[in-house]
C-alpha cells in the first residue's frame, strides 16, 4: 500500500520517470494535490487552498502537473509549474472541464 491517509486517497498519477506519484488527498480536511517520492515516501503539497483540487496528470517531461479545480466556481483545468510554483488556469470554454492529460508532444491537452 502506498497511501492510506484519513479521508480521500485518490486519482493517482505516475511521474514520467516512475519515481513519484501525484495524488489527491484530503488528509488535512480539503482535497489537494500531493506528490510522493516513492523511495522515501515523503510527501510534497502541490496545491494549498480551500477549493477541490483533484485528478493530477504529469507533463511528459515532469516539469508541471495539470489538475482539475473548482477554484473558479466550477471544474476547470489548471497547470502548476513545479520549478516556479506558478499556477495558471488552462481552460475557459465550457462549464465542466475535468480529468485532463497532456498530449505526447505537450502541444495540447486531452480532457
Amino acid at each position: 500500500m502506498i497511501s492510506d491517509y484519513k479521508g480521500i486517497n485518490g486519482a493517482p498519477a505516475w511521474s514520467p520517470d516512475g519515481r513519484k506519484l501525484a495524488m489527491a488527498l484530503s488528509k488535512d480536511g480539503t482535497l489537494n494535490i500531493y506528490t510522493m517520492d516513492l523511495a522515501s515516501h515523503s510527501l510534497s503539497k502541490v496545491t494549498n487552498d480551500y477549493s477541490i483540487n483533484t485528478e493530477p496528470s504529469w507533463s511528459p517531461d515532469g516539469s508541471s502537473i495539470i489538475f482539475t479545480s473548482n477554484r473558479s466556481g466550477g471544474p476547470q483545468i489548471y497547470q502548476k509549474k513545479l520549478a516556479t510554483g506558478a499556477v495558471t488556469r488552462v481552460t475557459y470554454s465550457g462549464n465542466y472541464n475535468a480529468r485532463a492529460s497532456f498530449s505526447p508532444d505537450v502541444d495540447g491537452l486531452l480532457f
